[in-house]
């Protein structure tokens, strides 16, 4: 199986350096994009196409399909990380946005703290554990996920590292990892070995990062 993570076009409030949560709708710009990627993946094999259930991942998926006909599934599963309710509005860099981010990053390998009402780290890799296993259900060979830039990371840093991945991991991935406005992540899942005694087992590979 190949699958395609592909990150929403630019919304309205990517524009404006805002934190938005799941109302947000495409600019202009992020309408263009979108139509963009149609063009790109017009000749490449596509199965089924699913999407983040939040505006700006449906309304792409819209003018994909002005390009690519293709079956569309929505899903929950692959919406953005919500953030702090007191965080949505606010500027990426107003004094308020940082203390919080502060606050969670300071708190990141801790289960069971929350700031407020968001999604912490274990709570993320346990949304990309049901995510994969939709994935996998899909018995499908060739998938493209219309989804947003910080869950890409989460759910393809728990395919690379599966149950090796750590807060302390993930920092490091974030940090190695950027994921712009129709950025384009594939991943293939393959065959290795799972050790010298037992058998070959299904495992995935990062192909190509922002491609």
């Amino acid at each position: 199986m190949r699958v395609y993570f592909v990150r929403h076009g630019e919304s309205e409030a990517n524009a404006s350096g805002v934190r938005q949560g799941s109302d947000g709708h495409l600019s202009d710009k992020g309408r263009e994009q979108a139509r963009m990627i149609g063009e790109r993946f017009k000749k490449t094999p596509i199965d089924i196409i699913i999407s983040s259930t939040q505006n700006r991942a449906k309304e792409t998926t819209a003018e994909l399909l002005t390009i690519i006909d293709k079956k569309v599934s929505y899903s929950d599963l692959f919406v953005e990380r919500k953030n702090p309710t007191e965080m949505i509005g606010q500027h990426w860099e107003s004094d308020e946005t940082q203390s919080m981010l502060a606050s969670i990053f300071e708190h990141y390998d801790q289960k069971e703290w929350h700031h407020s009402d968001e999604e912490n780290f274990f709570d993320l890799v346990a949304r990309a554990d049901k995510a994969i296993a939709y994935i996998n259900e899909l018995k499908a060979r060739d998938v493209l996920i219309v989804t947003h830039g910080f869950f890409v990371r989460v759910i393809v840093a728990r395919l690379i590292f599966e149950e090796t991945l750590t807060p302390q991991i993930f920092f490091k991935w974030l940090e190695a990892t950027q994921m712009p406005n129709i950025g384009v992540v594939v991943c293939e899942e393959i065959l290795r070995p799972n050790s010298k005694l037992l058998p070959m087992r299904s495992g995935w590979r990062l192909e190509s990062w922002n491609s």
